[in-house]
């Protein structure tokens, strides 16, 4: 009735098609009435029953709706379905929130400033991945990372055979073997063996050992 009320007299004839279960409708307008009456009900609902005044009660309530004074309180914990999986079940479900919720604070301070090792950190990606990210944080700008630098940040990560640093550093295969070549001869970092290399402070210990 107050869909029709307010938008009876639109151009475009109002449409209640939709997903009646989830109550999803296709028109933007009945969606926001919808809404709008929803969010009245349950905040009435917890009020009434008094849910936000427990104190020694965890209460769940599934909704997507944001409800004012409730959804916005310091004491309430946000989660999606994949938060709850992860957690399995209430008990953890705190602290997954919290790990999730940092993460996510993490990755939205990483910038065009920041360097391909704190990207491969926040986000768990390889070297290449990182650099990509930077890529479009820079507007697509090729990243000038010397392949020296590439090869130590990946032989420092534990990446030691060939095929590894092909696949971890950003450049053609043939150019990072001559300089991994080039790094032996220099005597910067060492060959352990056939297709395996080390940075010199590894062969060090490995040798103490």
């Amino acid at each position: 009735m107050q869909t029709q009320t307010l938008f009876g007299n639109d151009e475009k004839p109002i449409s209640y098609e939709g997903e009646l279960e989830s109550h999803r409708y296709e028109d933007e307008r009945v969606q926001d009435i919808y809404k709008q009456y929803a969010v009245r009900i349950l905040a009435e609902l917890v009020g009434r029953v008094g849910l936000n005044r427990l104190t020694d009660k965890t209460i769940v309530l599934v909704s997507n709706l944001v409800l004012p004074d409730i959804t916005d309180r310091p004491e309430t914990l946000l989660f999606d379905w994949e938060d709850f999986e992860v957690a399995g079940g209430l008990d953890k479900l705190a602290e997954t929130i919290a790990t999730r919720q940092h993460f996510e604070a993490e990755r939205a301070k990483l910038t065009a400033e920041s360097s391909r090792e704190e990207v491969e950190r926040v986000l768990g990606c390889s070297s290449r991945q990182a650099n990509r990210v930077l890529q479009k944080f820079r507007g697509g700008a090729p990243l000038r990372v010397p392949l020296r630098d590439q090869i130590f940040a990946a032989l420092a990560a534990g990446r030691n055979k060939t095929s590894d640093l092909v696949d971890a550093v950003e450049g053609y295969p043939t150019a990072i073997k001559n300089e991994l070549k080039r790094l032996v001869d220099a005597n910067e970092i060492v060959k352990v063996r056939w297709g395996t290399y080390a940075l010199k402070t590894d062969q060090i210990k490995q040798d103490k050992q």
